[in-house]
């Protein structure tokens, strides 16, 4: 009988914290858990159990998660109320956390606009604000889960529910909370190959008290009602319980955190689709079982209480249909087609709307951050991005309808609310989906009324002060309508809850919806239902699954209070319905599955008659007794061995029998341990996993199962495992005592009738050790046997048993031939194999018992020559080999290997569907690849890389590593490795980044998957708990880091200056020390004192003047330093990032006083927002962390302008896309203009283009322009308006959105802004505002041929640039051009940018003459010329000819540096048109470093800077030198552009001088255009560049607009915070090549090829390097011949993607190379070194004496260090530095490794070098298999016809080491010749044998007779040729097409030994 094993008490570290609450007094709480095996992933969908074990306990507010006995973490709940409780906790697979900065809207995206438009590096136009990365807008919420659900992105989490909420918690330590719609009685975790969890609803107060008050602390009977409730809802929570409503759906699931709960339904599918209708599941149905992980069934199970039926569901997965936009209903009436002024006339659209619900719980905080106030409830919403959308902007809509229903006369309608209570709706579908089911209105209103209260949140605070209650998706749409209207107060209650929803947001109006409900993608398929003889209590009810032998059959057990009901569940084939039917019934008390006695399958262990049985498979049973418990005599050492684990033997002197080991129930299963609960009450912790831990065995028995009868394998599996345990506790780990009790255990299977033993110790010594491994032992054996008095009997075995003894012997055989082929398993080969040779001589098959003798000698058992051998199938008269069959197999085709699956009919056995020989499998399947087909004999039809290929692919899709491959026995691992090879340097396109990982490719893995470069995905499994080393190692690295600037610009630039000198430029928060001189006017003289007749008051004002001029420039800085410093830098996500202080203070020398400049406080305040911009854009865009609650983290207390710039900068970067909503509007509540105007702004630029309809609510509440008429006036300055207007161009760049252009364009000319004081100073900012507002909405969309509305559009901008202006409606309007012109002119170039439009361009019309340059101003004409350019963008070319050609006539000149000479009127005119056009070149040329426009813009520089420095102090000096000045900063700007990110000396030698430039002219604009000049040519400190996509021409057209503000605080004509958009420009075109073992950034000499038009341009670069554009690019090409060449093919979307994301490419470095930082001109490469190529001689056999010259070890140990890298090597070297043989063949084989780049043979260089001390015949079978793989290698296996790449493996130490284990001559070898009889030590005869190629017996045999019977001189002759014949049928015996060979040929020296014998 087997005994369970004592593991201890039933306590873990939850019980015993859970009973340390309960005794300090606190509220009694019931303690839950949840106990299983830790999950380990075994693929991407996958889950299987570990040997670990973790538990769930929950009670009260408190979560504790323990593992293996340790406490592991702890949570509790503090939103959850005080009399509340968690109801549920579990472990549950979700989606990955994502920030949903990259969330992308499910919408049609037109990819060639976007690439135009915004350019390959921008994703604001595909975001949507408040989305999350799993629904990422309202219209792709019902189609999200569907990808959600996909495993690949899933992670396990731990998530709690309590009465109303749940919580999410991420191994990346991420918290996500999400609501409740409704009280969960029950919660199943789904599967990780769909994840997500399964809800069932507490049923309602009526129809739940029966079970409520029975059991009233159970689980289900829990908060049935809710505590805080009260007030109104409360009250009305009684209506709910109305006789004869419909049932509310009762199973719901949750598939993302971030989702709705959506309805199971129950429904037929066929061919994964619904076929009829689905109704929910009712509730009155109770979910009592869901298979989960790790079982692959699809079963849920449910208790029908209304039929009493157990209904069986299989589980379906049944994608949702995405929602499909209604199309409009006529194309004609579209806003987009519609005239501006019939926009405005339109009326309220009567479309009623179909709402997908969005889960009700979307005010979660995911940060764990929360604001208070209140919170109005809108449902109001919209379709998004369809051509039906409201238009936001509508002023003429003002009031909302609330619904079908008649509203009550007499009820108040609610008024707007403030801020947070008009933004919250949200936005919906325009059509309903197919997947939703719509409720009648009269039919479900009361259930509508039911469903909206359990949905109604109570998270926030009372559920009475719906003030609190945020919007609720659809989800509170049964306030809408009244089921009582009419019936008192509860009627007009719910209207005005209904009133209070639909609160109007100054945008959108209510649109009438039906209640809708989302089904699950998850559905239910009823398989059957069974009527059971008892009442079932699904509290009391449990199911489990065992029998599981393969995944379409397993067991489903239903235990009732006394009954196990057992259920076969059957699937005919993989897509079709599972059936299920009663197997049988059996009387037990309690039962549980464990794995017990079958490692892949599980057991049922039940009590049953007051004791304990084992159920197997058919029904098996095996009584099980438990163990004596300890009765604790000596505390100390009891729990010692308590802790241990280990048994206590029955005359233990600690242990005495407990009084009561009587069982009544069984609890907490996890995998072979449990809870056995005894009689009195006790709890002990017991094992039953009687799995056999010696795999050989376990092999060995799933082998036999398949040969053997059900009834016969039980028996046997019964002795094994009576056997193991006879065995004492120290012998059961024993792998040689397990294998001894399998020997046993069989040969009396088998009825072996050897005698038996008399009991004496030395008789069993002696049985025990006659089968020894080692020789010295057998011979002992030997002799005490001759000397004992009754000598050993051989087994003899009874032949005419129903046994199928020739079947065992296979199979046995089968399982001894895969240890060959594993170099680890030589000692479970011998075993088998002296096994094998017991069982062939006992049954007397002489033929399998020589064979096996030649493999393994040293076996002693002695053939049964009298026995009549059982006949063997014909296939196996000769005992197949693997090793002959997979070396044959490399060039011929043959037939199947046999396998045991194929000796028999069977699917499965009791050990389930499991491969015994699953290694023999894998390598033949292998060798398939590797060898030619049926009709290729000759090997040519394939090629040798298609081959390789083939065989790697296989390798890598069977989940195998090169560890596997290397385990192998070399014969075997060679021809694999060669494959490896093969492939490394020819790899194929198109592999996967596993296969390229696997060759040793890291380059291509991660050209293919960036994922496999080296970044760290969030675990989907258990995270590791991190050591104290990884805790300090991780904060050390954080304070280095903090700060610190990324190190690719030092790689970058190399060792110059440059970028000091930059910083020095650029630096403002240090003190600067500057040497003043006395002023020039100081009059001085001789008197005898030498006094100084100037007063030091004089000096200190000169002095102080000196400060304040630096000041000026120093406040001027950060600008340029934010594009300096750009992308540099990353956060540390838990401080506050630090804004540096702009130090004005200056210490003079020689008098070292410091001196503080006298700035004015509101001079101060926008270099201050601008220094706050500089800091937060030296945050890297890729730098993760920088989430919502990080970003309110840096918010100060007061606001202030620094908090302002540092959110514009985070917009700019695109950080603000993490910003949730509920975060976003209290920076907004104190209407704070630099924090209004960086937030807005920033928040424009994070979804610039994306058309948000949030957005747009929050920027229509800053702008006068979007407001309602008749609404009061807005609380906001010119500069939040202005700023407004920009961002709302932003948000619809490029989308053409005619509304918001109207509004824009009718902005342009307002000459009064209500509210806004003092609106007259800054009606210019405010009008050039509304310019680029209207140009970035129509950026590049005028198009080649204008509509109407476009000629009117056109029409009323030339009159803002002309003053000929008239509006839409026809009107004239007088309009101040001064002031509206420049943005007009731009408005107008960007809207017709890039069409090429001449008749446009002519609007912009330059003067030709004199006198009508006379009546335009000077620097109108710089901005006509500029929008011209943009216009004719295809025009402009960056020659001198080209800016003289945008020169009137009579302007043209041939010198250009005598400006000076021309009119004062024409100078200014050709300033301001050379500025023009030089920026328009700039723009164009931006960041291509175009020679010839550089040098154009160089020379035009010069001659800027020549007119700027002139010294007239005459007005019209003052007038040419200030026009020339401001010509100069645009110049210079555009030169900076052109090099943007290069870093070019040149430039950077003028910046220099100008940065200390002063004088007349010299502004703060001068000083800000000169440093943005210096830091664009520095961009990112030379890692970025700009491109020249639409957006970016608009934003730098913008930023650097030719008016630069004279004076820090102006902002009068440009709003300062425009300076910053340059950022929408930036593309990262640095590239980077990086080596993919260190992680380094490398220099590496790239070939670019680019198409330029009508030819292709090859470039030469050393990375890191700026590149061209990438859709200019065709190729980046690895150019060095220390890197393996790989090649980016920007063609191809994927390599395109991948350089768009990273920038990088990843290169391999080559072994025996050094990279060029470390070793610029190869001379210290390993090469070098070693004085040749190779550095050694290729002839020399590595173990022959006389070897050449050697490498000393330290130089070798250097080399190692040098060149590789690898830890193991290195230690190679330093282990192996002796004068030994073994020694320099280590350093030898090293240095050949390292240098042909193969390290992966040196395990098999050492296996071979052990050869030499192996005896065993097994080395010669391996190394025969070598040399037949490499002589046929150059004809099968070549690259190319005259491929002579060197092999592997040195051919000369092949040979030498095959000459030093040949035996010429061995005792024993005569006597085997003539009698067939082996020597006692048979181990030299053998190798002798296998050396001379000997045939087998039966040929010996049968020569033997022959020679004895004829004579003759070609005797010898004749038996050569029998031989040869026969070796040749042998070896083609698995031929599918006989094809002449040669097999292994016996050697004449044997042969003429064997026929001198037999011929005496």
């Amino acid at each position: 009988m087997l005994s369970a094993s004592l593991i201890g008490p039933a306590t873990s570290i939850g019980s015993l914290l859970y009973a340390r609450d309960q005794g300090h007094g606190s509220s009694k709480k019931t303690l839950h858990r949840l106990v299983q095996a830790i999950p380990t992933l075994t693929s991407d969908r996958d889950v299987a159990e570990s040997e670990g074990e973790e538990e769930l306990a929950w009670w009260g507010h408190r979560v504790v998660w323990s593992r293996g006995g340790e406490f592991y973490r702890q949570w509790t709940l503090e939103q959850v109320s005080a009399e509340d409780e968690i109801l549920w906790a579990g472990f549950v697979w979700f989606p990955r956390p994502e920030t949903g900065r990259d969330a992308a809207p499910n919408r049609q995206k037109d990819m060639a606009f976007s690439d135009t438009t915004f350019g390959p590096f921008h994703s604001s136009q595909h975001a949507i604000w408040g989305s999350s990365g799993s629904s990422t807008s309202s219209s792709s919420s019902s189609s999200s889960c569907s990808s959600s659900s996909s495993s690949s992105g899933l992670v396990r989490t731990v998530t709690i529910l309590s009465t109303n909420m749940g919580v999410v918690y991420y191994p990346s330590g991420e918290v996500k909370t999400f609501h409740l719609p409704m009280t969960v009685s029950h919660a199943v975790a789904l599967p990780r190959s769909q994840g997500g969890v399964l809800l069932e609803r507490m049923l309602r107060k009526r129809r739940s008290t029966s079970w409520t008050e029975s059991l009233p602390d159970t689980f289900a009977a829990k908060r049935a009602r809710r505590s805080s409730g009260v007030g109104m809802v409360s009250a009305l929570a009684d209506i709910t319980d109305i006789e004869g409503v419909e049932d509310l759906p009762r199973l719901y699931t949750i598939l993302d955190p971030l989702e709705e709960a959506k309805v199971v339904v129950e429904a037929r599918v066929r061919d994964g689709k619904i076929v009829g209708s689905d109704e929910p599941i009712n509730e009155n149905a109770s979910v009592i079982f869901s298979c989960s992980d790790p079982y692959p069934y699809p079963f849920v199970i449910i208790v029908d209480a209304s039929s009493s039926e157990v209904v069986f569901y299989q589980r379906t997965i049944v994608p949702i249909e995405p929602t499909q936009t209604a199309p409009p209903p006529s194309a004609a009436m579209t806003p987009r087609t519609m005239r501006p002024e019939d926009i405005l006339k339109q009326g309220t659209p009567s479309v009623e709307l179909g709402i997908g619900r969005m889960r009700p719980s979307l005010h979660r905080n995911t940060s764990g951050f929360s604001t208070n106030g209140d919170r109005h409830v809108s449902s109001s919403g919209a379709p998004s991005g369809s051509e039906m959308s409201v238009d936001p902007s509508d002023r003429t809509r003002r009031s909302f309808r609330l619904s079908k229903a008649a509203a009550i006369d007499g009820l108040p309608v609610s008024s707007t609310g403030d801020l947070q209570a008009a933004l919250e709706s949200q936005t919906f579908p325009s059509q309903k989906p197919s997947n939703v089911t719509t409720r009648s209105k009269g039919k479900a209103r009361s259930r509508e009324f039911q469903g909206g209260l359990d949905r109604l949140p109570s998270s926030t605070g009372a559920i009475g002060d719906l003030g609190n209650v945020r919007r609720q998706s659809g989800a509170s749409s049964f306030m809408r309508e009244d089921p009582d209207a009419g019936k008192g107060d509860a009627g007009a209650s719910l209207h005005i809850i209904g009133e209070r929803e639909l609160r109007d947001t100054t945008m959108l109006m209510g649109i009438d919806r039906e209640d809708d409900v989302v089904r699950s993608e998850m559905v239910l398929e009823r398989i059957w239902a069974w009527k059971p003889p008892e009442i079932i209590d699904p509290r009391t009810t449990r199911v489990f699954i065992t029998d599981n032998i393969c995944s379409s059959t397993t067991n489903i057990n239903i235990i009732t209070k006394s009954t196990l009901h057992v259920f076969r569940a059957d699937q005919p084939s993989s897509n079709s319905r599972w059936h299920v039917f009663p197997l049988k019934s059996l009387p037990c008390s309690s039962a549980i599955p464990v794995r017990s006695t079958r490692s892949n399958v599980i057991d049922t262990l039940m009590i049953a008659d007051g004791g304990l049985r084992i159920v197997t498979s058919d029904g098996h049973d095996l009584p099980l007794a438990i163990p004596p418990i300890a009765i604790e005599k000596d505390e100390p050492p009891t729990k010692l061995v308590q802790s241990l684990s280990m048994q206590l033997e029955e005359n233990d002197s600690m242990a005495t029998t407990s009084p009561s080991t009587v069982p009544v129930g069984l609890r907490n299963p996890v995998r072979g341990r449990f809870t056995l609960v005894l009689a009195d009450g006790e709890e002990i912790r017991l094992s039953v996993d009687f799995v056999l831990k010696n795999r050989l065995v376990r092999q060995c028995l799933e082998s036999l199962a398949w040969v053997l009868d059900a009834t016969q394998v039980f028996d046997l599996k019964c002795r094994v495992l009576m056997g193991a345990q006879a065995l004492s506790a120290h012998l059961r780990g024993d792998s040689s005592e397990l294998w001894h009790v399998f020997e046993a255990a069989v040969l009396d299977f088998l009825g072996s009738r050897r005698p038996k033993s008399s009991g004496s110790r030395r008789r069993m010594f002696l049985e025990t050790s006659c089968s020894s491994s080692d020789p010295i032992i057998r011979r002992l054996v030997a002799k005490l046997a001759k000397s004992s008095d009754k000598p050993l009997q051989p087994d003899r075995i009874d032949n005419e048993s129903s046994v199928n003894i020739p079947g065992i012997i296979i199979a046995l055989h089968l399982v001894a031939q895969e240890q060959r082929l594993r170099s680890a398993n030589h000692r479970d080969f011998s075993q088998v194999g002296q096994f094998l040779i017991r069982l062939t001589a006992a049954i007397g098959q002489r033929h399998w018992w020589d064979y096996w003798k030649r493999l393994v000698p040293n076996g002693t058992a002695h053939l049964q020559d009298s026995i009549s051998p059982r006949p063997f199938p014909s296939v196996f008269d000769s005992p197949p080999d693997i090793l002959a069959y997979l070396s044959r197999r490399l060039t011929t085709p043959l037939k199947p290997f046999p396998s045991i699956r194929n000796l028999t009919t069977t699917h499965a056995t009791e050990f389930g569907v499991v491969e015994p020989c699953a290694l023999s499998a894998q390598i033949i399947a292998i060798y398939e690849r590797l060898g030619p087909e049926p009709d290729e004999i000759n090997g040519s039809a394939l090629s040798a890389g298609a081959r390789a290929t083939a065989c790697i692919q296989f390798i890598v899709d069977q989940v195998l590593d090169l560890d596997w491959v290397l385990s192998l026995t070399p014969g075997v691992s060679l021809p694999i490795l060669e494959m490896m090879r093969l492939c490394q340097a020819a790899p194929v396109k198109g592999l996967s980044a596993k296969v390229y990982s696997f060759i040793g490719r890291a380059d291509l893995a991660a050209q293919v998957s960036p994922d496999c470069a080296g970044n760290n995905p969030v675990p989907e499994g258990p995270e590791e708990i991190p050591t104290i080393r990884d805790i300090y190692k991780s904060v050390n690295e954080s304070l280095k880091i903090r700060g610190q600037k990324s190190s690719l610009p030092y790689a970058r630039f190399g060792s110059d200056r440059r970028l000091q000198e930059v910083e020095r430029i650029m630096q403002t928060t240090r003190l600067r020390t500057i040497a003043v001189q006395e002023p020039k006017n100081a009059r001085q003289v001789l008197v005898s004192t030498l006094a100084d007749l100037v007063s030091d008051q004089e000096i200190v004002q000169y002095h102080q003047g000196v400060v304040n001029t630096i000041a000026n420039r120093t406040l001027a800085v950060p600008v340029g330093q934010g594009i300096f410093e750009y992308g540099t830098r990353t956060a540390v996500i838990t401080d506050v990032w630090d804004i540096p202080l702009i130090e004005l203070s200056i210490k003079i020398l020689p008098a070292k006083t410091t001196l503080r400049a006298q700035i004015n406080a509101e001079n101060a305040d926008w270099p201050c927002f601008h220094n706050g911009v500089s800091a937060a854009l030296s945050i890297s865009p890729d730098c993760q962390g920088v989430d919502s609650s990080w970003i309110v983290l840096n918010r100060p207390h007061n606001l202030n302008p620094e908090h302002g710039g540092f959110l514009l900068g985070l917009g700019l970067t695109g950080h603000l896309r993490s910003l949730m909503t509920y975060h976003a509007f209290p920076h907004l509540e104190p209407r704070h203009d630099f924090t209004s105007v960086g937030l807005l702004l920033g928040l424009s630029a994070s979804y610039a283009g994306s058309e948000d309809l949030l957005l747009t609510k929050v920027l229509s509440l800053h702008t006068h322009a979007l407001l309602p008429l008749g609404s009061m006036d807005l609380n906001a300055s010119g500069i939040i308006q202005s700023s407004a207007l920009v961002g709302l161009g932003l948000v619809y760049a490029g989308r053409k959105n005619l509304r918001m252009a109207e509004v824009a364009l009718s902005e342009i000319g307002r000459r009064d802004l209500p509210g806004v004081e003092g609106f007259g100073e800054q009606q210019e900012a405010y009008s050039f505002s509304a310019s680029m507002a209207f140009g970035l909405i129509m950026l590049g969309r005028g198009g080649q041929a204008s509509s109407e509305v476009d000629r009117r559009m056109l029409s009323q901008l030339q009159g803002c640039i002309t003053g000929d202006s008239q509006a839409l409606d026809g009107r004239k309007s007088a309009i101040d051009t001064t002031l509206t012109a420049p943005g007009a002119t731009l408005a107008l170039g960007l809207m017709y940018l890039k069409t090429g439009r001449q008749d446009v361009a002519d609007v912009l019309e330059i003067p030709n003459t004199a006198f009508a340059l006379e009546h335009v101003r000077p620097d109108a004409l710089l901005l006509r010329t500029f929008a011209r350019a943009l216009i004719m963008w295809n025009d402009i070319q960056p020659s001198l000819a080209w800016i003289e050609s945008q020169l009137p006539s009579f302007i043209k000149h041939r010198d250009h540096k005598k400006t000076s000479q021309l009119e004062l009127n024409t100078e200014l005119a050709y300033l301001n048109i050379v500025s023009g056009a030089c920026l328009a070149i700039g723009l164009k040329y931006a960041g291509t470093a175009t020679e010839l426009a550089h040098s154009n813009l160089m020379f035009f520089f010069s001659v800027l800077s020549k007119a700027a420095s002139g010294q007239s102090m005459t007005y019209e000096g003052n007038i040419r030198r200030t026009a020339a000045r401001q010509g100069l900063n645009i110049v210079t700007i555009a030169l900076s552009v052109v090099m943007s990110g290069t870093g070019e000396l040149n430039v950077l030698r003028r910046l220099r001088i100008s940065h200390g430039q002063e004088g007349a002219g010299v502004t703060y604009g001068t000083h800000m255009a000169m440093h943005m000049a210096c830091g664009i040519l520095f961009l990112g400190r030379g890692h970025y560049t700009l491109g020249n996509s639409n957006l970016a021409i608009a934003a730098m057209a913008i930023a650097f607009f030719p008016r630069f503000s004279a004076s820090p605080g102006d902002n009068n004509s440009y709003p300062q915070a425009f300076r910053h958009l340059w950022a929408l420009a930036v593309e990262p075109r640095c590239l980077v090549a990086k080596d993919v073992n260190t992680r380094e950034t490398v220099y590496l000499p790239v070939k670019i090829r680019m198409d330029t038009g009508s030819r292709a341009q090859t470039q030469s670069l050393i990375s890191p390097t700026l590149i061209a554009p990438l859709d200019t690019i065709r190729s980046v090409e690895v150019d060095s011949p220390r890197y393996w060449p790989i090649v980016y093919d920007l063609q191809d979307p994927v390599n395109k993607d991948s350089l768009i994301k990273t920038r990088t490419i990843k290169v391999k470095r080559k072994a025996g190379f050094l990279d060029y930082n470390s070793d610029s001109k190869g001379n210290r490469s390993i090469f070098v070194k070693a004085g040749s190529m190779t550095g050694f001689d290729l002839h020399y056999d590595l173990i022959s004496p006389a070897a050449p010259h050697m490498i000393e070890p330290d130089e070798v140990l250097a080399l190692m260090i040098a060149h590789s890298g690898d830890p193991v090597l290195i230690t190679l070297a330093k282990h192996f530095c002796g004068a030994t043989q073994l020694d320099a063949f280590v350093r030898a084989v090293l240095l050949e490794c390292v240098s042909l780049d193969k390290p992966i043979v040196l395990t098999v260089y050492l296996e071979l070098f052990n050869m030499l001390t192996n005896t065993s015949p097994e080395v010669l079978n391996q190394l025969a298999m070598i040399k037949s793989f490499y002589a046929v290698q150059e004809k099968f296996y070549a690259i190319s016809a005259g491929d002579r790449k060197f092999s592997l493996i040195r051919a000369s130490f092949i040979a030498t080491l095959e000459r030093r284990l040949t035996i010429s001559e061995v005792e024993g070898s005569e006597e085997y010749f003539r009698q067939g009889v082996w020597p006692e030590d048979g181990t030299g005869l053998a190798r002798w044998i296998t050396t001379h190629r000997v045939p087998d017996w039966p040929l010996l045999e049968e020569l033997k007779t022959r020679v004895g019977r004829e004579d003759g001189p070609d005797v010898a002759f004749r038996v050569r040729v029998v031989a040869n014949n026969y070796a040749s049928s042998i070896s083609g015996q698995w031929d599918i097409v006989r094809v002449c060979g040669r097999g292994s040929r016996w050697t004449s020296e044997s042969l003429a030994q064997a026929v001198q014998l037999w011929s005496r």
